[in-house]
């Protein structure tokens, strides 16, 4: 009875036993288990290069060509939409026939009119002209006439008195003669009988004849001075004559010019207005808005059955060819921004692909949109061989500074311990050793590794 006792402590001592050791068994292994259950993130320690730039952002834009017409005629009909592509000689828009017509009766209205203005302003010119040169002959006819009688009368009396002053000398120097041949000779006269001489008689003459000779010499000097003062009026009539006739030409002169001043402008007018006709009659022929490249329609400026807009932009079809992308930044980043800079793209319609550009104008005026001042900046394409199109977003980066070509890590895989860079690089026996590395340029994002590692190298950091 106690063996079978003994036999049954005993089976009960080693399940004890072996249950213990499962327990610990179970422990250490679960032990074992929680210590190889810890996360590693890998950092791939890289060859490349380091770009710190300015974010924005943009949309794709086409350099566009308007076509637009410069008359104010009636849209009968635009035969393309915005977004349409076009063909190079297509049909853009037509003109109304109808208006057309309208518009080159109204011009042949006008014609019309300018022409009689023409011919009247003409006929009052030739008319002032003739008018006021013939008044002005008369006045100085007049004058001249009556100063040429004046002096034909001074000058006959003149020569009248000349010849008595002749004739009272010649008979004095008569009288002198037969008195100083007294008594010698004998003086003969005409109906008077041979006899001494009257010598009383002869002195009396002479007395008589001299002083008749006096009054007509006198006279002479005064009728030569009336004819002197007669010229010396009669110039200066003719100095105001001349004044006045200066005068009447200026103000001639300026009617004549207010004449041709209008008749200048009456045939500019007519110039204008058979350039029209012409010009219209070449629409009439020909009434369509013809483009002259290939392209996407950007911009519609007409209706149909409306009257053109000379200050519409038309329509404007954007070329494929001329694409630029027109970026907004804020005004921190203005003056970072330099034309030339080299810009990277990603286009939302391409993903995380990465496009290149230039600067080529930034705008010197920002614009307030909701709020905030932005600047425009115009960014040149480099070509590439992606489908892109009016209106395609994108952000963007223009780029400040970047290092090529350098071993470069992320910096979530740097630790600083004691004042060092320090990484935990998995080795190829999977066991992570502690290094510690030397840092350059970073871009907050990843930094240039200078000493302690190479491209190739994984460090990991522990989660």
């Amino acid at each position: 009875m106690l063996k079978k006792k003994k036999t049954k402590l005993f089976l009960f001592g080693s399940i004890v036993m072996i249950a213990v050791l499962l327990i610990s068994q179970v422990v250490l292994v679960s032990g074992k288990d929680k210590k190889e259950e810890i996360m590693y993130r890998e950092y791939p320690v890289t060859q490349g290069d380091i770009i710190v730039g300015i974010d924005g952002y943009g949309s794709l834009k086409l350099e566009g060509e308007s076509y637009r017409y410069e008359e104010e005629i009636v849209v009968d009909e635009v035969l393309v939409k915005v977004g349409d592509s076009v063909k190079k000689e297509q049909k853009l828009a037509k003109l109304s026939i109808e208006s057309i017509d309208e518009k080159i009766k109204t011009l042949n209205d006008e014609k019309a009119k300018v022409e009689g203005t023409v011919s009247q302003t003409k006929n009052n010119k030739d008319i002032q002209q003739t008018t006021s040169d013939s008044s002005w002959n008369d006045i100085t006819q007049n004058s001249k006439n009556l100063y040429d009688t004046k002096k034909q009368q001074l000058e006959s009396s003149i020569n009248q008195t000349m010849q008595q002053v002749d004739a009272y000398k010649a008979r004095i120097a008569e009288i002198e003669a037969l008195i100083s041949q007294v008594p010698s000779t004998l003086i003969i006269e005409e109906n008077v009988s041979e006899s001494k001489p009257d010598i009383e008689a002869l002195k009396l003459e002479l007395e008589e004849k001299k002083k008749l000779l006096v009054e007509s010499e006198s006279k002479v000097v005064s009728l030569n001075q009336d004819l002197v003062n007669l010229n010396n009026a009669r110039q200066q009539e003719v100095d105001e004559e001349n004044r006045k006739k200066s005068e009447k030409d200026s103000i001639q002169s300026k009617n004549n010019q207010n004449f041709d001043t209008s008749l200048t402008q009456s045939y500019r007018d007519l110039d204008r207005i058979n350039q029209d006709i012409q010009k219209y009659g070449e629409l009439k022929k020909n009434p369509y808005l013809i483009s002259k490249t290939e392209g996407v329609v950007l911009e519609i400026g007409y209706e149909n059955d409306k009257t053109v807009d000379p200050l519409s932009s038309g329509i404007t079809v954007g070329i494929p060819s001329n694409q630029y992308v027109l970026a907004s930044v804020e005004q921190e980043s203005i003056v970072k921004i330099k034309e030339g800079q080299k810009v990277e793209l990603q286009f939302n319609a391409y993903g995380d692909e990465i496009f290149e550009g230039v600067v080529k104008k930034r705008d010197l005026v920002g614009k307030n949109k909701n709020g905030t001042i932005v600047y425009e900046i115009v960014i040149e394409l480099s070509p590439t061989d992606r489908e892109l199109l009016s209106e395609m977003t994108c952000n963007l980066s223009f780029i400040t500074k970047e290092v090529k070509d350098v071993v470069k890590l992320s910096n979530k895989a740097i630790q600083f311990k004691d004042g060092k860079q320090i990484v935990n690089v998995l080795m190829e026996d999977s066991t992570i050793v502690e290094k510690e590395i030397k840092t350059g340029f970073s871009d907050g994002k990843v930094s240039e590794v200078i000493d302690g590692l190479s491209s190739g190298d994984i460090v990991v950091v522990g989660e």
